[in-house]
């Protein structure tokens, strides 16, 4: 049964110790098929009593060590923090989010946390960053704080991530993010530029899916919710949209407040929308818009109104793309929000161009680039400058669209767009084959296709059949994008 024996020894996790009390437990029962403890070490409550036998025990080795930390007065502060680890469900722990959990100076959890790794009750994961053994992992969830102090500690930490990740949205896309419903009793970490700002979603991109589940089985507020929509645009502007999807239909269960229900359709509706499932997007949008008129806040809906235009536009509904658009550019302009005014008048564009209005698109996104500059919106001015490509393209304006391409792919790789990224390459190199620069256009193609791939969009498969197309065909994805 090799697979089983494979099984066993990733659940045992390579442990001599857990892998010789595998196999004495076999020795013992000769009839017992290997699958047959695979199946039961796979019961993760169940693991570290499976893994004793006669005088050998897994737990009573990692009891040893956090004994140890706990004799020593340099090693009591580990042996506290290992106990609140276990109550976080994260893949990795970093020195700010443990401080947040522990209520701790930073410089506090961090010498913690390198007393567990000298202890070897944590493996290194990275600079700065450090994860549990399964096992390990298993022995600190049952020795995890009483209730009340694990319920505040687990807050702390997940509010951490909330301040973080408003604070990320919010320099990512100066004004464009509404989070102010959503409040954190916890500071988080604070970043001067975008390019700072993007690493870190990288870098704690599965820590942040783990924290919105945790909050939506752990909190009963809106901390997952808020959660949820700190993420969405980051989420969806990397191409992450299946787990977008996930974590949001996570958090809207939770959720009560239909002011954050409204925003959760909206988020799903989008991330739905990119991946060419619009019936799903339109179902969800109309959720979202009967969820602002509940919480008695109609003006909230021109985001929604927005969007809708754009799916409308995606399904080639133009004139109620249009007519959708001039109830959301309404409410933004009454209401004095320049940001979302530009985004409205951007998206109109592309209606207008896709009905052959071309002059009209492009004086419509000119206007867009000089609101975006006025705005200091700088981290959307590469997508109104993208817009301004396509309307020069429609237009015939070649040599145009190609400076503009060329100068929204530079601003959307400096704020970590890697979608807007692709999308303008792609259309590049359309623009540069219609103008007979063959070469220039597959560098562009194949930038595009490259940058797909590490989105998880394409396969490499996929990529390779594109390049071997005379003119590659439109992938889904960038048909997906308006």
């Amino acid at each position: 049964e090799p697979e089983a024996a494979a099984r066993i020894v990733r659940l045992c996790g390579g442990i001599p110790l857990a892998l010789r009390i595998a196999g004495a437990r076999l020795a013992a029962r000769p009839g017992l098929a290997l699958s047959d403890l695979a199946g039961r070490l796979a019961d993760a409550t169940r693991r570290l009593d499976l893994l004793e036998y006669a005088d050998l025990a897994v737990r009573a080795g990692i009891a040893v060590s956090h004994q140890h930390l706990h004799e020593e007065p340099a090693g009591r502060d580990a042996a506290h923090l290992l106990a609140l680890l276990g109550a976080l469900e994260l893949p990795t722990h970093t020195p700010a989010a443990s401080a947040a959990l522990a209520g701790w100076p930073q410089p506090r959890a961090e010498a913690a946390l390198e007393r567990l790794l000298d202890a070897r009750l944590l493996e290194p994961a990275g600079p700065d960053r450090y994860q549990f053994h399964d096992l390990v992992r298993l022995y600190a969830r049952e020795h995890r704080p009483a209730e009340q102090e694990r319920a505040s500690a687990v807050r702390r930490a997940l509010h951490h991530y909330l301040a973080t990740a408003k604070h990320v949205a919010t320099l990512v896309d100066a004004g464009g993010i509404e989070l102010s419903g959503f409040q954190a009793e916890q500071p988080g970490e604070e970043f001067t530029t975008p390019e700072a700002a993007n690493a870190w979603v990288e870098r704690e991109r599965d820590n942040l899916l783990a924290a919105i589940r945790q909050a939506a089985g752990d909190a009963p507020d809106q901390t997952a919710a808020g959660l949820a929509n700190s993420t969405q645009w980051l989420f969806d502007r990397r191409g992450w949209f299946s787990e977008l999807i996930e974590v949001s239909e996570v958090a809207l269960r939770n959720v009560e407040d239909w002011g954050g229900k409204a925003l959760l359709h909206q988020g799903i509706s989008c991330a739905y929308g990119q991946i060419g499932r619009n019936q799903e997007s339109l179902e969800h949008l109309e959720e979202g818009l009967a969820c602002w008129d509940r919480a008695g806040l109609p003006d909230r809906k021109a985001g929604m109104y927005n969007d809708l235009g754009v799916l409308h536009a995606m399904m080639g509904r133009h004139d109620d793309a249009l007519a959708t658009l001039e109830l959301a550019l309404a409410i933004v302009v009454r209401t004095g929000r320049r940001h979302h005014e530009s985004y409205v008048r951007n998206n109109r564009v592309h209606v207008y161009y896709r009905q052959g209005r071309f002059d009209e698109a492009v004086e419509e996104a000119r206007h867009v680039v000089a609101m975006t500059e006025e705005n200091d919106d700088i981290g959307n001015l590469g997508i109104a400058r993208d817009t301004l490509a396509d309307a020069y393209r429609a237009n015939g304006m070649l040599a145009e669209a190609v400076d503009e391409y060329r100068a929204a792919i530079k601003l959307q790789r400096e704020f970590g767009l890697p979608i807007g990224t692709s999308v303008s390459c792609w259309w590049l190199g359309h623009a540069l084959n219609d103008l007979g620069r063959r070469e220039e256009a597959w560098a562009s193609w194949r930038e595009s296709l490259d940058l797909l791939c590490d989105a998880r969009l394409l396969t490499p498969a996929e990529v390779a059949a594109y390049l071997a197309q005379p003119v590659p065909d439109t992938p889904e994805p960038i048909r997906n994008q308006l």
